[in-house]
């Protein structure tokens, strides 16, 4: 699976690579919110996924990119599990995980059709990951921060 030969325009690649770069949204609000390592993590996600795209053949970068992408769906699962007891907050993580397997399936799926638009659901599974990774370290941060005012004032 990871093997598959890519054959992707420059056109395609750089539109991707732009979108990859959303990666680094929720770094910064990793960082912001001083979750250091998760900061670290989403750093190293996005240099490795642009990485990637820029040499698209190179079969070690993807599956570098593959396997770094496992650790940060391992680490935002586990903040996600520890720090998100809001039922709204969890039915928009949830819905937001349905979009991010869609668009990276329709991404594959017209990719293997050998479809132009390809990788305009591949940058919108790119666009929804930045934005719910981003919400749940803003979620990671409050709950954090809440126990600490709860623990002052009892």
């Amino acid at each position: 699976m990871i093997e598959k030969k890519f054959v992707v325009r420059y056109n395609e690649a750089k539109w991707i690579i732009l979108s990859s770069c959303l990666n680094v949204i929720p770094s910064y609000y990793a960082y912001k919110y001083r979750l250091l390592n998760e900061s670290i993590i989403m750093a190293i996600m996005t240099m490795l996924s642009v990485n990637y795209w820029t040499d698209y053949d190179n079969l070690m970068k993807r599956k570098l990119d593959v396997m770094w992408t496992r650790v940060v769906f391992f680490v935002v699962f586990n903040n996600y599990r520890k720090y998100i007891n809001n039922n709204n907050d969890k039915l928009l993580c949830m819905l937001s995980l349905f979009g991010i397997l869609y668009g990276y399936r329709m991404s594959c799926k017209k990719f293997d059709d050998k479809k132009k638009t390809w990788f305009l659901y591949h940058m919108l599974f790119h666009m929804i990951a930045a934005f719910s990774i981003s919400f749940v370290f803003n979620r990671t941060y409050k709950y954090k921060n809440y126990k600490k005012i709860e623990n002052i004032i009892v």
